[in-house]
């Protein structure tokens, strides 16, 4: 060792930092360009760059075989169990599905191997198969989400590839209609759409989808809440979208069931939410094309009229998100900030 970088100070102790630094900033002044180098000298520099950078990829490939992708896949999604719905997780699982799908075909050891490049090619491949700009937006967001969790559980050792990517479709322009308009919130406006609700209700025949129709109008319940709804007295019991969900019904609601004479126990059990979702469909849109309504609504339309009904009542966010069945208040005030009720 060089003997200058064992000098020590006046009570003994090795040479401070600074006398290091001034060291290495004298070495390095003094070291030759490489234009000054001749081949031979040139050759043993490529030799130590070369073995830098083996080393550095042996050291984060071992730093990935280390890191257990399965059980770091199981703890994300048992996390994600707990602070979000099952269809959110189902949702999770099956986009880390189509990630690991794609590492084996690229031959990678793990999924936590991806590169940024990689991982923009398994966004093309994504909308090479097909896949709508939503659904990959999803995707995206899905295993980002999970990177970010094992970085930070790695403590940097795994960085997400997906950050920063610019192959992520963009989302479109929400298309405007008179339902999202900035006029929603008028009284005249809502007093239409009341009376458009009205009218879808009378051109109904089946007494059965009629009380559908008054529950998803005047209670806000999304289209898949009705084939595992029961009912005691005025208050109901389901689940939407995985998550258990009860609450009243007001006397509209229970007023079209019991004109319908459909048993508490399970009034609905026939109607999938595809059949509610179509259905409804049909006849807005044959109402909207003869000039009966203003709009071709769809059953989640409906939800949104309830929603902004209950909201300009007192304004009372925790309230609503109770009614909507939503996991926080922070969803609810996304949502009405969405259909333009809050700034």
């Amino acid at each position: 060792m060089n003997t200058e970088l064992r000098q020590t100070g006046s009570n003994g102790s090795p040479a401070g930092c600074g006398q290091v630094e001034l060291i290495e900033k004298q070495i390095a002044q003094n070291a030759p360009a490489l234009a000054d180098l001749n081949n031979s000298q040139l050759e043993q520099v490529a030799k130590m760059v070369l073995m830098e950078r083996y080393k550095n990829a042996m050291n984060k490939e071992v730093d990935l075989m280390q890191t257990n992708y399965t059980k770091e896949k199981e703890t994300f999604l048992s996390h994600a169990g707990r602070t979000n719905s099952k269809a959110t997780r189902q949702a999770y699982s099956r986009a880390l599905v189509t990630l690991e799908q794609f590492a084996t075909s690229r031959k990678l050891k793990t999924p936590l191997a991806l590169t940024p490049a990689t991982a923009d090619d398994w966004i093309y491949s994504l909308q090479a198969d097909g896949k709508a700009p939503a659904t990959v937006r999803l995707y995206c967001g899905a295993v980002s989400s999970f990177y970010t969790y094992v970085s930070r559980r790695t403590n940097g050792t795994v960085q997400n590839p997906f950050r920063g990517t610019k192959a992520r479709p963009k989302p479109t322009a929400k298309k405007q209609n008179k339902f999202y308009s900035a006029g929603i919130v008028d009284a005249s406006r809502l007093k239409r759409i009341a009376g458009d609700i009205k009218t879808i209700l009378g051109s109904v025949k089946n007494d059965d989808f009629k009380a559908i129709i008054a529950c998803m109008a005047y209670r806000g319940l999304r289209c898949g809440a009705f084939e595992r709804m029961t009912i005691h007295s005025d208050t109901f019991t389901t689940v939407t979208k995985g998550e258990p969900m009860t609450g009243k019904l007001p006397a509209k609601c229970i007023d079209a069931i019991n004109n319908a004479n459909l048993k508490h126990n399970a009034p609905f059990s026939n109607w999938t939410a595809d059949r509610v979702k179509n259905l409804f469909k049909y006849y807005t849109s044959r109402l909207y094309k003869a000039g009966k309504i203003d709009y071709p609504y769809s059953c989640h339309d409906m939800r949104h009229y309830y929603a902004i009904t209950q909201y300009l009542i007192d304004r009372d966010l925790y309230r609503v998100s109770k009614l909507l069945n939503h996991a926080g208040i922070g969803i609810t005030e996304h949502y009405l900030r969405g259909l333009n009720v809050i700034q």
